[in-house]
């Protein structure tokens, strides 16, 4: 009998239960036993409950598993007995599984608790792929993650295909090499970075394989078959820079951020070039313009309402006197960007005077693509001449945000200064009109 290793002492009965209704549904599925030139197909017949215990019964399985082997195997030189072994084992792994291709018309799978290795029997058996799955089930995760480490095809899907056979030994070799390291989860490493001395056309073989290259099965064989053969050299080759464990990691932790990251990543790029986009405009459109000379101080202040109103910079720049006037361009600023952007995606800025009475007060009946912006009713009045100018203006300023549309009355005391030949702006009071 065959000892399925899930017993009542470690799961409830009602696991025990669906186990044994599962398997029973599974006992026509094959098993190969393959000596050196035959294969034998049987299956259990029978699930049995005995002692707590759930076993499968008219099938004895004997030898090692290859997870038997894994786990014994330390190694970490490829010139040993160990490893001379574990690549013996391959060998004939390979050779039992073309005989059932032969036999079937397809590889066997290599769970590695499916495949047992009976070296005083002189045969290896393949236990049912979704039999074996079936169990696995029930194992710790990090124990499945090991067991099926070797298969990357769909769960239930037999090898049809050499490459896929080639694949799941080179993975296998892999697993043993880098054994108790972390790498069989994450990226692929040049394997003489865990195995010392390991030829470096093996190296090279197992690495084209585990990046998807096509290899030959029978090239695959060869190759094992000669490493089995090959003395120790004397000469340790060294491992290429793209494959030395740190480029490696680099290269893998790099991939990884690029993946977790990639919507911000794109938000980011796209802000980029949106930015990048409005400070060129921005930047290719200004001319070093005097625009107050030989202007008068109420001049200055026309000039002023006609900035703030189209968004104009530069000219807005000009009317202040250095620094001055810092928090009304900022938000004529902010205002420029936001409408620049909207204009990226469509949306067309239009005055106030441009829509009739009705529209303004209706905006949520305009097309969205519609943002509007500017100001109306300008009036200036010189309170103070000479060396001070000192003017009070009244305006209203429209500005809609998604279907609304705000309206300020507004009052400012704007004063000037002459330096240099020129009027400027030192000056701002503002505040909402009654």
């Amino acid at each position: 009998m065959f000892h399925t290793g899930i017993c009542e002492n470690t799961v409830s009965k009602r696991t025990i239960i669906s186990v044994i209704t599962g398997l029973k549904n599974l006992l026509s599925e094959r098993i190969y036993t393959v000596t050196q030139s035959s294969v034998k197909e049987s299956s259990f017949s029978e699930v049995v409950n005995r002692e707590g215990c759930i076993f499968l019964k008219d099938f004895e399985v004997h030898g090692a598993s290859l997870f038997d082997l894994y786990k014994s195997f330390t190694s970490s030189n490829f010139f040993s007995e160990d490893t001379k072994h574990f690549l013996v084992v391959l060998h004939q792994i390979i050779k039992a599984s073309e005989l059932i291709s032969s036999n079937t018309g397809s590889y066997p799978s290599l769970l590695l608790n499916s495949v047992f290795i009976d070296e005083e029997g002189g045969n290896i058996v393949f236990l049912p792929h979704k039999l074996i799955e079936f169990l696995n089930k029930y194992r710790d995760v990090e124990e499945q993650l090991i067991l099926f480490y070797p298969l990357e095809r769909p769960s239930g899907v037999s090898p049809s295909h050499q490459h896929d056979l080639t694949l799941s030994l080179a993975r296998i070799l892999y697993l043993f090499f880098s054994k108790n390291q972390k790498s069989k989860d994450s990226v692929i490493l040049d394997i003489s970075n865990f195995m010392n001395n390991t030829p470096r056309v093996l190296c090279d073989a197992i690495w084209k394989i585990l990046y998807g290259k096509k290899f030959g099965l029978e090239t695959f064989n060869k190759l094992i078959y000669s490493m089995i053969r090959k003395e120790k050299g004397n000469v340790r080759e060294k491992i290429p820079l793209a494959r030395k464990r740190k480029v490696a990691l680099f290269k893998y932790s790099l991939k990884q951020f690029f993946i977790k990251k990639r919507t911000l990543l794109i938000i980011i790029v796209v802000l980029v070039t949106v930015l990048s986009y409005l400070f060129m405009d921005y930047f290719s459109h200004r001319k070093k313009i005097d625009y107050t000379i030989g202007l008068e101080p109420r001049q200055v202040v026309e000039l002023y309402f006609q900035a703030v109103d189209t968004l104009d910079m530069d000219m807005l720049d000009s009317v202040f006197y250095k620094r001055t006037g810092r928090e009304i361009k900022d938000e004529v600023s902010r205002i420029y960007v936001m409408s620049r952007l909207e204009q990226t995606v469509g949306t067309r800025i239009v005055k106030p005077e441009e829509l009739e009475e009705e529209d303004l007060r209706n905006l949520s009946s305009q097309d969205q693509k519609i943002k509007i912006y500017g100001i109306e009713d300008v009036e200036i009045q010189e309170l103070s001449s000479g060396v001070n100018p000192i003017f009070h203006t009244k305006y209203k300023k429209y500005i809609s945000a998604g279907e609304e549309l705000s309206i300020y009355s507004l009052e400012e005391t704007i004063y000037l200064k002459e330096y240099n030949d020129h009027w400027y702006i030192i000056r701002i009071e503002r505040k909402i009109a009654d």
